[in-house]
């Protein structure tokens, strides 16, 4: 309060009958002149430091005088206050994002977007909190480090323009909503009485646990697995497993952790206890079979076709699937792998081994239904994918011969499959059926290409006409027909 007619005198004029005004930024400062000439004023911006205003007096003959500019120092005492206690709740498996940090709080004599918000700090390590600016707003950030499962707090500080600050402790509840992390694998032992080991590993978090054995959809019962590591981080238990027949097999695993979070985890596995009539395995997706041949196998060996997903890695960038083959007892025997899934309808197809990490094309043909085939060996990984090369288009031949080129006039390349080591003879006979060229070879399992050149056992060219090839190998004849052209 400022009483004007105390402070101005005129000559003529009493100071009662003064007319008094304020001159001032009216969106900063009001001023109010009552009857008695007090003057009030009301600060309007209180985000101010100063303020300046004129008075100015006028007398009964209009003359009028003005005051020195008069400067207000704007003291602002008005601390934050924190209207609300906000309650925080997430899962461990997310992040949380408040909303306007402005709404938690209010401040008399500053606007908000003039507040600043910053983390005193975390009562855990685990837990990280950041103020975060956004577009119209400041918001608080959490993201939790660890595993972590209960109630936490962070200390919070506002402040304003002048330094006026106070501080909130905001309690969070952080719920475990991570669920166990599981592995279910397995390893052969080799040359063991039909057996191998079923190996479930976890991230440490595992409470208990149940299982199910299936084979061909039916319930075989449970399987008793024993612990073999217990650490903050790892647990791995094991238990082995005795084929007594074939089948599509797979375990199930149900997980279960301390707070109640759930896993679920399976592994199917297509096993052969191989007829020496052969026979084959069938991938669980039913897209990829396993031709295994006619062969002498051992009583106690089994064979084992698992098919998985598999993502990433040094030899393809997008996921595949990825079969691995194996069995108890080695065995230097060649299979055929038939894939029947779909493609594009393209030949750009080819089956790959994986050695050391990288995807090594394997010969790929098509068989008479437009299936993909290859030879591919014993107790390896291999999957099948787009090629930047064709697939041959032509059968396998595992009962013929591939020729090529045919006619020739250099060099004949002949191709043909046997599935076990054999001693293979060769024999070349002109159109009287008189023999022109033999020569005889230990060849190992799988696609084998034997290259002529044309001439007969005494070194001397063979001229143009048709001849005969005839391979023998073990119960295998095979014979087939070659034109020189020169």
């Amino acid at each position: 309060n400022y009483r004007l007619s105390d402070k101005c005198d005129d000559d003529l004029t009493s100071s009662g009958d003064l007319i008094f005004e304020v001159l001032t930024d009216t969106t900063i400062l009001n001023a109010e002149i009552d009857s008695l000439t007090n003057v009030t004023l009301t600060l309007l911006d209180t985000s101010v430091a100063t303020a300046e205003f004129t008075f100015s007096a006028q007398d009964q003959h209009y003359n009028i005088s003005y005051s020195n500019p008069v400067t207000i120092t704007v003291i602002n005492g008005f601390a934050p206050q924190w209207s609300s206690n906000p309650v925080i709740s997430f899962g461990n498996d997310t992040t949380y994002s408040s909303g306007c940090l402005e709404e938690w709080c209010e401040d008399p004599d500053t606007p908000d977007s003039l507040l600043s918000f910053i983390v005193i700090s975390t009562s855990t390590p685990d837990l990280h909190a950041e103020i975060v600016s956004g577009t119209d707003c400041r918001y608080l950030s959490l993201v939790t480090l660890a595993e972590i499962d209960g109630t936490y707090s962070i200390i919070l500080r506002v402040m304003d323009e002048q330094q006026n600050a106070s501080t909130e402790f905001v309690y969070v509840t952080i719920s475990d909503q991570t669920v166990p992390g599981v592995n279910l694998s397995y390893f052969v032992t080799p040359g063991l009485n039909k057996r191998l080991h079923f190996i479930l590993s976890s991230d440490g978090s595992v409470a208990d646990f149940t299982n199910n054995l299936f084979l061909d959809d039916s319930l075989l019962g449970t399987l008793s697995f024993s612990s073999i590591d217990q650490q903050t981080d790892l647990q791995v238990w094991n238990t082995p497993y005795r084929f007594t027949e074939s089948g599509a097999y797979k375990l199930k695993v149900d997980l279960t952790d301390e707070s109640g979070n759930t896993a679920v985890d399976s592994l199917p596995l297509s096993v052969a206890l191989p007829s020496s009539e052969g026979g084959k395995l069938v991938s669980s997706s039913a897209k990829l079979f396993l031709q295994y041949p006619m062969a002498e196998y051992s009583e106690n060996q089994f064979l084992i076709l698992n098919e998985s997903l598999y993502s990433g890695g040094s030899f393809f960038d997008t996921e595949l699937t990825l079969y691995s083959f194996e069995s108890n007892i080695h065995d230097d025997v060649a299979f055929i792998a038939t894939f029947t899934g779909e493609t594009d309808g393209s030949d750009y197809y080819s089956f790959y081994a994986v050695i050391e990490g990288q995807g090594i094309p394997l010969p790929t043909f098509i068989d008479k239904d437009g299936n993909f085939q290859a030879s591919v060996a014993l107790n390896t990984r291999f999957y099948f994918g787009s090629s930047s090369k064709s697939a041959q288009n032509t059968v396998l031949p595992q009962d013929n011969m591939y020729c090529y080129p045919n006619p020739f006039n250099s060099v004949i390349s002949i191709m043909f499959f046997i599935p076990t080591e054999e001693f293979v003879k060769i024999s070349i006979y002109n159109i009287l059926g008189k023999q022109v060229y033999s020569d005889d070879y230990t060849v190992k399992p799988g696609l084998t290409t034997l290259n002529w050149d044309g001439r007969d056992n005494n070194g001397q060219s063979l001229p143009t006409g048709l001849y005969f090839y005839h391979l023998s190998a073990g119960k295998k004849q095979l014979m087939n027909k070659l034109t020189i052209l020169k």
